[in-house]
């Protein structure tokens, strides 16, 4: 594969995320806000602590292949985890600097 074919390539891993995401907020909407929220960044460490334990099970049956759980699907879905867990972070950081701001005010 060349590097272009792998850009291309990634870019429509990227894209098939991003799809998986919108759709996944839609059906449950902000689920895994409101878990972190309530619970802390611990509720994202046991989504994607699933998802690799999925993986490894996936890794060491790959000749008992499940048509509805790829080891691909698996990871893509362990990448939107860790992009969600960043995004959760990400308001926890702006939270903080707003109230910085205003206490400085």
């Amino acid at each position: 594969m060349t590097i272009k074919e792998e850009i291309k390539a990634f870019n429509a891993m990227t894209e098939k995320m991003y799809e998986t995401f919108k759709k996944k907020r839609h059906d449950y909407g902000q689920s895994t806000t409101e878990l972190f929220n309530e619970f802390g960044p611990i509720t994202m460490y046991i989504k994607m602590y699933d998802k690799m334990s999925r993986f490894k099970n996936l890794m060491n049956n790959l000749n008992n292949y499940v048509e509805d759980e790829s080891i691909i699907d698996t990871l893509l879905d362990l990448a939107n985890y860790a992009l969600i867990t960043i995004l959760e972070y990400q308001k926890v950081i702006n939270k903080l600097e707003v109230n910085n701001e205003e206490q400085i005010l």
